[in-house]
């Protein structure tokens, strides 16, 4: 990475799941766990001081679907590394849709699946502890 850009990285948390859910998930070990939350926001100012407009926010968005959540190469690690390269060993979780909702459809939701992976094994048990996991996007500018 050149010395001029910045990594940027946005935390949102994602689906925050009930006892019942956890309990679900804790009775049937081979369940994949999935979650779904809100990954980014157009017109609002993010943990970044940025603003996406959602023309920019919508055009990036489809073209990311199209070349890697439909082709399943959309996967993302455990926790912030300090390269916006994936590194495979590092992989915990796939994002399998992305789509749009929320107030005047300005909030792009995400849908994950936790990996039977190591990282991804770490992400289940914290989940399945109670503890809220969250995503951020990664991005160089």
């Amino acid at each position: 990475m050149s010395n001029n850009k910045l990594l940027l990285k946005e935390y949102v948390q994602m689906e925050v799941l009930t006892e019942d859910k956890i309990n679900e998930y804790k009775n049937n070990p081979d369940l994949p766990l999935v979650l779904i939350g809100v990954v980014q926001r157009a017109d609002a100012k993010n943990q970044n001081n940025r603003i996406y407009r959602y023309e920019t926010l919508k055009k990036e968005a489809d073209r990311y679907i199209e070349e890697a959540v439909k082709k399943r190469v959309s996967v993302g690690c455990l926790d912030h590394t300090e390269s916006p390269v994936v590194e495979l060993e590092k992989v915990s979780h796939l994002m399998e849709n992305l789509w749009w909702g929320g107030p005047e459809d300005k909030d792009l939701f995400g849908k994950v699946r936790i990996l039977d992976t190591p990282a991804g094994n770490i992400a289940r048990k914290i989940a399945l502890s109670g503890i809220p996991l969250g995503i951020s996007s990664r991005a160089v500018g």
